[in-house]
């Protein structure tokens, strides 16, 4: 049973930690396109995913919290890369 713990917890690290480093508007990532574009859509999002990667890190709420913290934090990820897809449709 513990391996599906694991398997879970890292799983949805990963989403966290990816959704998280992605939002950074640095020059490289998609965070800076999706800056360019809508500041506060920007600003919030990598606000609130950066508090959930911090709060999975150090334990701060119940397991079972995590669950719709992994789909809110895919969620914003998609979103954000759809964000990116259309504004590089417009710059072509």
């Amino acid at each position: 049973m513990m391996g599906f713990r694991i398997i879970g917890d890292t799983g949805v690290l990963l989403t966290l930690m990816s959704a998280c480093y992605s939002l950074v508007p640095l020059k490289y990532l998609s965070g800076k396109a999706v800056y360019d574009y809508r500041k506060d859509f920007s600003i919030i999002a990598l606000t609130l995913t950066t508090f959930l990667f911090i709060s999975f890190t150090v334990n701060l709420f119940h397991i079972i919290v995590y669950l719709p913290v992994g789909v809110i934090s895919s969620i914003m990820a998609v979103l954000s890369i759809r964000e990116l897809k259309r504004l590089q449709a417009l710059a072509q």
